[in-house]
């Protein structure tokens, strides 16, 4: 499984999708927003890996380092 991120595009809004693929990820983004955020229903997705695991690589070090960027911000 990778992790995707999937931004509404000319919005602030983005979604962190865990997938198989880039087409799963943005289906599931829509999918929330049209669930939460029904006013941009018309918004086009755009969507990019952000973390694909290598060697077995777990994902606790993926979030790790977000919450270390976040911090820093």
């Amino acid at each position: 499984m990778n992790i995707y991120e999937v931004s509404l595009i000319d919005t602030n809004k983005k979604f962190y999708v865990v997938a198989e693929s880039a087409e799963q990820a943005t289906s599931s983004a829509y999918a929330c927003v049209l669930k939460d955020y029904p006013e941009c229903a018309d918004c086009e997705l755009d969507t990019h890996l952000v973390w694909e695991p290598t060697n077995g690589d777990a994902l606790l070090p993926y979030f790790q380092q977000r919450r270390k960027n976040n911090e820093a911000e």
